[in-house]
């Protein structure tokens, strides 16, 4: 197997074709059940927290890039560093969700679907268990505002699910997936029919999953025909821009592409966009040779500028931002099973 927008409406939902699962249907129908209460009546607060939840890799990866980065001016949102974190006062709770992981392991979707909600459910009030042994004792934690899908398999098997769920009990927070973050930005402007690129782990949701993703977004937009080719990763590769259009003209592609995602956590974006720069400038003739496989305006798209960026613009955009003047700090949480069978969070203990 090889991996993660702000929820999409309901009218692109219902057009997929798709139908939420029984856990999500009951919260939506049973009033006066804990999850329907806890959903209707949620409105996402300045002081609550980013939670980013799934496997600890992507997790880790994600909650580093939240609590470093600097792409924004913090004062008039352009896109240029101005020395202060983008996410300075910000309270980042991660989510390991060391209960279900590896989700690989399930053989059924509805499985993983109905984890994700679960997860999220979560960091949606103020509990937190002392320890993962000690059930008596509870602590507080603070609620979500945002909630990151982290993990690939959410992205193809739980977003529609939250989407359904939040839409049905206009519930305003948001829930952001990387994957489809990405795509959404490569096929922003594109004609109708376009060729979308992925490089993918190899432990990850099946090609098929990438490829259902884009053409759901794809007949959200009215495009024709948008293909999706993926290739597996390979972080050997000294020239990986190159040797991925080497693999696509080997595999017979000819249509120009739009985007290539990177949906690997361990490849390293900026060595693409500096074969990228180098190709466009027509300095190397051998190199330069490969620009006509691009399309203009050309992305090259990775996981953690997808996070932070599409983070910070729902933020400032729905006045969620906390606005104090201090260093973002880092919250640790993993997945607990209460005594009735509810997933809550307890202070993260990583294993030895």
């Amino acid at each position: 197997m090889l991996s993660a927008a702000v929820l999409c409406s309901c009218a692109g939902k219902q057009q997929t074709g798709k139908t939420s699962i029984p856990f999500v249907r009951e919260v939506i129908s049973n009033t006066s059940s804990v999850e329907h209460r806890k959903v209707a009546d949620y409105t996402p607060a300045k002081s609550g927290a980013i939670y980013i939840i799934g496997s600890e890799d992507y997790v880790s990866a994600l909650r580093q890039e939240l609590l470093e980065c600097d792409r924004f001016d913090n004062v008039d949102a352009s896109s240029k560093p101005d020395g202060l974190k983008d996410f300075s006062g910000e309270t980042i709770g991660s989510v390991f969700d060391l209960l279900y992981t590896p989700y690989s392991q399930y053989s059924s979707d509805s499985q993983v679907r109905e984890i994700c909600i679960k997860d999220i459910l979560s960091t949606m009030d103020t509990v937190c268990y002392v320890g993962a042994f000690d059930k008596t004792g509870v602590g507080t934690k603070p609620c979500a505002k945002l909630a990151v899908l982290a993990s690939p398999y959410f992205s193809e098997y739980g977003h529609f699910d939250a989407d359904t769920l939040f839409s049905a009990l206009n519930c305003s927070m948001p829930v952001i997936s990387p994957l489809n973050v990405m795509i959404d930005e490569a096929l922003e402007n594109t004609g109708k029919d376009a060729m979308i690129g992925v490089i993918a782990p190899s432990e990850s949701i099946p090609i098929a999953g990438y490829t259902a993703l884009v053409q759901e977004k794809a007949k959200d937009l009215g495009l024709e025909s948008v293909e999706c080719v993926v290739f597996p990763s390979d972080s050997s590769e000294t020239n990986p821009l190159v040797s991925f259009l080497d693999k696509y003209i080997a595999a017979g592609y000819t249509h120009q592409l739009e985007a290539i995602i990177i949906d690997d956590l361990d490849i390293d974006a900026s060595a693409f966009n500096d074969e990228l720069e180098v190709m466009l400038s027509g300095v190397n003739a051998e190199t330069g040779a490969y620009s006509n496989l691009l399309a203009k305006g050309f992305k090259i798209l990775d996981i953690r500028s997808a996070v932070s960026t599409k983070c910070f613009r729902t933020l400032r955009e729905m006045n969620l931002f906390t606005h104090n003047i201090s260093k973002a700090k880092a919250a640790d949480y993993q997945t607990l099973l209460n005594d009735e069978n509810s997933v809550v969070l307890t202070q993260y203990s990583p294993v030895q």
